[in-house]
């Protein structure tokens, strides 16, 4: 999975924009970082085919408390859907927060309520035990195990012999 923040789309060259075509059309994934957090550009969106949009940890934090960003983290949720792109809610701290994003249908949640970023040394034995199982209340799916995708793979759903 390629990771492209939202303010580098603006930057994007029609050469960058094919070759992340090609790349797609090969079978990468592309995701867009940090959606929400600079000018989004709906309409290189809509270009790129892209399968995942990453919210903007500054529009989750304190989301459950705060009517604005629930409504547009809803809207942004919507938009995803109708172009056929996955959402992740970046910098979930907090049970309220996880809570919310649940509630609104966002796919995945990602971070500091599951675990702190941690180093492979420690990720890889607790892959390897099933760190990554949750109960269904806890989220909507578990994207990573935990805070850590290589090669856009959920590390929770392969065996060590698959990394």
């Amino acid at each position: 999975c390629f990771e492209v923040t939202e303010n580098s789309i603006l930057d994007l060259t029609p050469e960058i924009q094919s070759w992340l075509r090609d790349i797609k059309l090969a079978g990468a994934r592309l995701a867009i970082d940090d959606f929400g957090s600079g000018h989004s550009n709906f309409r290189t969106l809509i270009g790129l085919e892209v399968d995942i949009i990453k919210i903007d940890g500054s529009l989750i934090r304190d989301l459950h408390v705060d009517r604005k960003k629930r409504e547009i983290v809803e809207s942004i949720r919507l938009i995803s859907q109708s172009f056929g792109a996955a959402t992740v809610a970046e910098h979930v701290e907090s049970e309220g927060e996880l809570n919310v994003v649940t509630g609104i249908g966002i796919d995945y949640a990602q971070g500091f309520v599951h675990s702190p970023p941690l180093p492979i040394r420690r990720v890889i034995p607790k892959v390897t035990h099933n760190f990554c199982e949750q109960p269904a209340s806890k989220t909507t799916k578990c994207l990573d195990a935990p805070g850590f995708v290589v090669g856009g793979q959920n590390l929770a759903t392969h065996s060590p012999a698959q990394w």
